[in-house]
C-alpha cells in the first residue's frame, strides 16, 4: 500500500528533532517527549528521527507500547536492546553487560533461573544496570532510543526512562519517547515524569491548517478539489493527519468523490466502525487474521497469527496482502497495523465472549511454540480460568522472571491467578513459597501459616531453608521486624534437631530482628541464648557470636570484652563471606565495636560490608551498611562523610529500606546542626515524623527523640526540648541499662535541667552518665559527660573536670568529641581571665572542627578566640571548607586515582553527577588537575578511597 500521505507543516518540529539528535552527537544527551492526540503524526516524528539518527551515524533502538505492554516489567526497555545484545557475539555481549550493567542481566537474559525459590530483585537495582548498559552500548558510538505510545510502557520502564532522561548530559544519546494526550494513562505519575526528566522541550505538532488539508487532498486524490470539501474534511478531522489519510483512502475507493463526500466522513468517533465496515468488505479471512493479529500485538510473525486464525498459510497470505492493500496493515509479515488507532479499533470489534477464549487460544498457541513465558503470561491473565497444570507452570515462570525484574507486584499478580486457577490438590509447594516471597518485597501481608504448610511438603532440607531465611531478610529490610523474627524463629525450631549450623544461623537472625522490638514483645530471652564455642565452629556459630557480641555491648559491662567477640565473629572477613551483605548480622556487629570505641576495626569491616553490597547490586543492604558507616564517621567526628553516607540511608527509604529509619534521619540531622544547617534539620524531622517505628519497636524513636530535643536546644525551646527527652526516655524504658555511648541522652537531658534552673536534677542525669560510663569503660561517653558535668560544677571543679575530659578524649579517635571539650576548656580559660592560656585548646578545636566539617562549632572556636586575643584566619570563600560532603566525598575518591567512571559505579550515581560535582570541585579549590586536587585536600585528613 502507499503509506499515509506525507504530513505538511512540520518543519519546526524536524527542527527540534535535529537539535536533539545534534546535541547527542556532540556528547551531550537529551531527553524529548514528543507530545499530541491520536493521529496528530508523533509516529511520523519518530519515523523521521530515525532516519536522521541514521544518516548521523546513529545506531537506532526502537520500541512501541500497547495495552498489552503494560503487564510486562521492563518489557518495552528489554525490546530496546534486545535487538542489539542479540546482534552482539559472546566477546561482545560480556563487555556491554560488565561493570555495574551485569545487574541487568537478570532482565535481558532469557535463561531459566536456576534458584529453588524466587530471588526478588530491587527495581532500583536493574535500573541503575540498565543505565550502565546504555553507557557501555555509547561507548561503540552515538544511538537514538525512539519509544513509540510510552503512556502504555510498564512501570520499570517508564521510571529507567526517567531515570535515564536525568543522566544523558555526558552520554551520546538521544531519548524519544511519544506519548498519546487523550489516553487516561498519561496522567499518571510515572508518565508524567518522562517530561519532568526531558532536558529538551517537548515537541507539541499541532493540527493542520485548512490550507495544508487541502494540499494533502488534491495530492492524496490526484485531483482539484473543490474548498466546500476541504471545509468539511478539516472541520471533520479537526486538521488530524491520521483521520485525514484515512478520509482520503475512502475517497479513494469511491467512484464519486464529491458525492461520497456529502456523506459521513472519518472522525475520532466513527474510527470503530468505518475499521469494522472495511474489513466485512475484505471477507472472513483478512477480517479474522486481522484479529488474530490484534490479539497477539504488533509483530508478530504471520505463521503464528496465521495459526490463531485457523487459516492454512495460502489463505493467510492472500489476506495479509487484502489487509496491506486496505491501509489495516502497514506490514504483512511480521503483521503489524497501519496505526496502533486502527490496532485498537480491529481488538475493540470482538465480542466481549471473543476476547477471553481467543486470548486463552493466544496462550495454548504461544506455549506450544516456546515463547517467553511472560509474554504468554499477558494472555493467560486475559483468557477464561484454566485448570490445566501447564498455565499455572507459566504463571509460575512468569513469575519468577518478573520478580528477578525488580517488579514484585506483577509477580504477585501472576502467582495469584495460578493459585486461583489450579486444582489445590495440584498446587505446587514452591509456587505458594515464591507467592510468600514477593509479598513480602512487595510490602504486603503474608500468610506465614501458608508458607510453612509449603515447606512441609518439600524434602529438601537446603531449600526450605533457604526459602524461609529468604523470607525474613526481605521483611527484616521493610522494617517490619516482628514479622522478620517470627520467620527466623520459625526456622530455627524447624531445624532445631537438624544441622547445628542451620539452626544457629535462624537463631542469630531471629535475635536481630527481636532487638528492634520491647522486651514485653520478644519471644526469646536474649541473655540465655545458646552458648557459643569458643573459638565459633562454622558460620552459624559465628553469626551467634556476632549477635551476642552486639548484647554484650548494649547491657553488660565493660565495652571492651563485646568489642573482642565481635572481633572474633566478623574473622578477617569470614562471617561476611558466609552471610554476605544482605544479612541482618554483618551490619549489627559493626555497634559493638562502635559502642567499645574501636571505630578503626569498625569502618574497616563496613567498608567490606558496602563494597559487598555494591558488587551484588543489593541497594537496601548498601543503604542500611551506610548508615552503620555515617555512625562511625559521625563518631569520629567526621561530620561530612557522616552526612553523605546519611543521606544514601535516607535515599534508601524512598525503595522500601525501613529497617533502621528513625536512625538514618537522627544521624542526618545531628550532621545538619553541626554544619549549622538549623532550619535543613527541622524540615527532616518534620519528615522523620511519619517514619517512626510501630508500637512494639519503640525504641528504634529514641534517636529520633533526642535529635528533635538536641536542635530544640540549640534554639532555646527548653520545655519542648524536656517533653522529647522524654519521650526517648519512655522509649527505651522496657531495655534496662543500657550502654552510655548508645543514645547518649543524659547529657542533653542535663543540659535542659541546668537551662531550666533544676541544677540538682542536671547534676543527678550527669553524674548518673558518668557512673554508666566508668561503669562500661566506654572512653568517648565518659569525656562527653565529663564536659557536659562542668555546667553543674563550681569554676574551680569545672576546670579539672574539662581537663579531665580532654585527656580521657585525646585517647580515643572521636575528633568532633575533642573539639567540643577543647572549646569548653579554652572558653573555661577565658572567661577565667586566663585569655593566653585558652588560645591553645581553642586553635585545636578550631583545626579539628574545621576539618571534621562541624561548621557551627568552627565558628565558635573561631569567634572566642578573637575574644581570647587571637587572630584566626578567616573561613577562606574557596577552599575544601566550601566543599559540600558529597563534593568532598567525590573530590576524595579522584584525588585517590579513581576515574569519573569508577567514582559513579562506587557510588551509585551517573558519571554525568560526578563530572558536575568535580567541575565545581575544581573550581573552588582553584586547581585544574587530580594531582592538584590531591595536594589541595592534603591538608582535610585521611582521604577516603572508597565510596
Amino acid at each position: 500500500m502507499s503509506r499515509p500521505v506525507h504530513p505538511l507543516e512540520r518543519d519546526r518540529e524536524l527542527d527540534a528533532l535535529r537539535s536533539v539528535i545534534a546535541h547527542a552527537r556532540s556528547g551531550r544527551g537529551q531527553a524529548c517527549v514528543i507530545e499530541g492526540p491520536s493521529g496528530i503524526g508523533k509516529s511520523y516524528l519518530l519515523d523521521e528521527a530515525a532516519a536522521l539518527a541514521a544518516e548521523a551515524g546513529f545506531t537506532v533502538l526502537r520500541a512501541r507500547g500497547s495495552e498489552l505492554t503494560r503487564e510486562l516489567a521492563f518489557g518495552m526497555a528489554v525490546e530496546l536492546v534486545e535487538a542489539r545484545l542479540v546482534r552482539a557475539n559472546a566477546d561482545e555481549r560480556t563487555e556491554l553487560l560488565s561493570g555495574p550493567a551485569v545487574l541487568a542481566e537478570p532482565m535481558v537474559s532469557r535463561r531459566v533461573q536456576p534458584a529453588e525459590h524466587t530471588a526478588t530483585t530491587d527495581e532500583f537495582t536493574v535500573i541503575h544496570g540498565l543505565y550502565w548498559l546504555m553507557v557501555n552500548l555509547a561507548s561503540h558510538g552515538p544511538f537514538a532510543m525512539l519509544v513509540d505510545d510510552a503512556q502504555w510502557a510498564d512501570p520499570g520502564s517508564l521510571r529507567f526512562f526517567a531515570y535515564l532522561g536525568e543522566r544523558l548530559e555526558d552520554l551520546p544519546i538521544a531519548l524519544l519517547t511519544a506519548v498519546r494526550t487523550d489516553d487516561p494513562e498519561t496522567h499518571s505519575d510515572l508518565v508524567s515524569s518522562l517530561w519532568e526528566s526531558s532536558a529538551a522541550p517537548s515537541i507539541r505538532p499541532p493540527e493542520l491548517s485548512r490550507q495544508a488539508v487541502g494540499e494533502l487532498l488534491a495530492t492524496g486524490l490526484e485531483c482539484r478539489v473543490d474548498d466546500a470539501l476541504i471545509d468539511t474534511v478539516h472541520h471533520e478531522t479537526g486538521g488530524n493527519p491520521f483521520l485525514v489519510s484515512e478520509v482520503i483512502g475512502e475517497l479513494r475507493d469511491e467512484s464519486d468523490i464529491t458525492a461520497a463526500s456529502r456523506g459521513s466522513l472519518r472522525t475520532p468517533q466513527s474510527v470503530r466502525r468505518q475499521i469494522a465496515r472495511r474489513l466485512a468488505r475484505l471477507g472472513p479471512d483478512a477480517r479474522e487474521l486481522a484479529k488474530a493479529a490484534a490479539v497477539l500485538g504488533d509483530g508478530s510473525s504471520l505463521a503464528v497469527v496465521t495459526r490463531l486464525a485457523a487459516l492454512r498459510p495460502a489463505q493467510a497470505v492472500t489476506a495479509a496482502e487484502q489487509l496491506v492493500a486496505a491501509r489495516i496493515f502497514d506490514t504483512a509479515d511480521p503483521a503489524s497495523f497501519a496505526h496502533p488507532m486502527i490496532r485498537s479499533a480491529t481488538y475493540a470489534s470482538l465480542a466481549p465472549g471473543e476476547k477471553p477464549e481467543a486470548h486463552a487460544r493466544a496462550a495454548k498457541l504461544l506455549a506450544a511454540i516456546g515463547t517467553d513465558s511472560e509474554v504468554i503470561a499477558r494472555h493467560v491473565l486475559e483468557a477464561t480460568p484454566n485448570e490445566e497444570a501447564w498455565v499455572a507452570g507459566i504463571l509460575h515462570a512468569a513469575a519468577r522472571a518478573a520478580a528477578r525484574k525488580g517488579a514484585p507486584a506483577t509477580a504477585i499478580r501472576y502467582l495469584r491467578r495460578a493459585l486461583d486457577t489450579a486444582p489445590q490438590d495440584s498446587v505446587s509447594p514452591r509456587l505458594l513459597i515464591d507467592l510468600g516471597l514477593t509479598e513480602a518485597a512487595a510490602g504486603q501481608t503474608t500468610s506465614l501459616q501458608r508458607f510453612e504448610q509449603a515447606m512441609l511438603l518439600i524434602d529438601e532440607p537446603t531449600v526450605r531453608a533457604d526459602a524461609l531465611y529468604s523470607l525474613g531478610q526481605t521483611l527484616y529490610r521493610y522494617g517490619r521486624h516482628g514479622e522478620a523474627a517470627a520467620a527466623f524463629r520459625r526456622g530455627a525450631e524447624l531445624f532445631e534437631d537438624g544441622d547445628l549450623q542451620v539452626f544457629r544461623r535462624f537463631q542469630a537472625s531471629s535475635m536481630c530482628a527481636e532487638y528492634y522490638l520491647a522486651p514485653i514483645h520478644r519471644r526469646v530471652d536474649l541473655l540465655d541464648a545458646a552458648e557459643v564455642p569458643s573459638p565459633p565452629q562454622g558460620a552459624g556459630d559465628r553469626a551467634m557470636l556476632a549477635i551476642r557480641a552486639l548484647h554484650v555491648s548494649l547491657t553488660v559491662p565493660p565495652a571492651s570484652r563485646a568489642a573482642a567477640l565481635a572481633g572474633m565473629a566478623i574473622a578477617d572477613g569470614r562471617l561476611l563471606l558466609e552471610q554476605t551483605s544482605e544479612s541482618p548480622v554483618v551490619n549489627l556487629v559493626v555497634l559493638p565495636l562502635l559502642y567499645g570505641g574501636e571505630l578503626e576495626a569498625a569502618e574497616h569491616h563496613i567498608d567490606a560490608v558496602l563494597a559487598d553490597a555494591r558488587s551484588r547490586g543489593a541497594s537496601l543492604a548498601f543503604a542500611e551498611a551506610a548508615l552503620m558507616r555515617a555512625l562511625v564517621c559521625y563518631a569520629a567526628g567526621r561530620v561530612n562523610d557522616a552526612m553523605v553516607d546519611a543521606q544514601i540511608a535516607v535515599e534508601g527509604m524512598n525503595r522500601g529500606w525501613h529497617a533502621l529509619a528513625p536512625t538514618a534521619l537522627a544521624t542526618l540531622v545531628h550532621c545538619m546542626i553541626e554544619r549549622g544547617e538549623l532550619d535543613q534539620a527541622a524540615d527532616m524531622l518534620s519528615r522523620a515524623e511519619h517514619e517512626l517505628a510501630p508500637p512494639e519497636a519503640l525504641g528504634i524513636n529514641a534517636w529520633f527523640y533526642v535529635a528533635k530535643a538536641r536542635l530544640r536546644l540549640w534554639r532555646r525551646e527548653i520545655a519542648a526540648a524536656q517533653a522529647d527527652l522524654d519521650s526517648a526516655v519512655q522509649a527505651l524504658r522496657d531495655y534496662g541499662m543500657i550502654n552510655p555511648a548508645v543514645l547518649p541522652w543524659r547529657p542533653l537531658a542535663c543540659m535542659a535541667a541546668a537551662a531550666a534552673g533544676d541544677t540538682e536534677r542536671a547534676r543527678n542525669l550527669i553524674e548518673s552518665e558518668i557512673e554508666l560510663a566508668r561503669r562500661f569503660e566506654t572512653p568517648i561517653a565518659l569525656g562527653a559527660a565529663l564536659r557536659r558535668s562542668a555546667l553543674v560544677h563550681e569554676p574551680s571543679e569545672a576546670l579539672a573536670t574539662l581537663t579531665e575530659s580532654v585527656a580521657v578524649l585525646e585517647k580515643t579517635g572521636a575528633r568532633l568529641e575533642l573539639a567540643r571539650a577543647l572549646t569548653d576548656l579554652g572558653v573555661h580559660l577565658r572567661r577565667a581571665g586566663s585569655r593566653v592560656a585558652a588560645r591553645e585548646p581553642l586553635t585545636n578545636a578550631l583545626d579539628l572542627a574545621h576539618r571534621g566539617g562541624a561548621t557551627a562549632l568552627a565558628d565558635r572556636a573561631r569567634e572566642e578566640l578573637v575574644a581570647a586575643g587571637a587572630r584566626p584566619r578567616r573561613p577562606a570563600r574557596v577552599g575544601t571548607e566550601s566543599l559540600t560532603p558529597t563534593e568532598r566525598r567525590l573530590a576524595q575518591l579522584a584525588a585517590s586515582g579513581y576515574d569519573n567512571r569508577s567514582i559513579a559505579e562506587l557510588t551509585f550515581v551517573s558519571r554525568n553527577t560526578v563530572a558536575w560535582h568535580l567541575r565545581n570541585v575544581f573550581r573552588k579549590l582553584a586547581v585544574d588537575s587530580r594531582e592538584a586536587l590531591a595536594e589541595a585536600l592534603a591538608d582535610y585528613g585521611p582521604r577516603r578511597t572508597d565510596a
